[in-house]
């Protein structure tokens, strides 16, 4: 598994910038050790200081609606689909 996005003193991560979150996360799942990489630019107190674009999700196209529905009812303000740098439209998974 690749590096993570920002972790805290109880090694809980964000994980999942580079759109990839499902694969990673089965493949965690799976293996019998684990190991994630980060350097201290990734340290964090609290979770969700230093990565400021969100927590990634990875939802299928057609659960989208429901999923951001879901995610207002836990607290969170305001969910936004991750746009395409280079692209029209919203970041697409290796899943689709």
């Amino acid at each position: 598994i690749d590096g993570a996005d920002e972790v805290d003193s109880d090694l809980n991560a964000i994980k999942g910038g580079g759109a990839c979150q499902l694969r990673e996360k089965v493949l965690a799942e799976a293996a019998t050790t684990f190991i994630l990489v980060a350097d201290s630019r990734k340290d964090s107190k609290i979770l969700g200081t230093n990565w400021k674009q969100g927590v990634p999700i990875e939802v299928a196209p057609f659960a989208w609606a429901t999923v951001f529905q879901n995610l207002v009812k836990m607290g969170c303000e305001k969910p936004a689909l991750r746009m395409g740098k280079m692209k029209a439209g919203p970041v697409v998974t290796d899943n689709g």
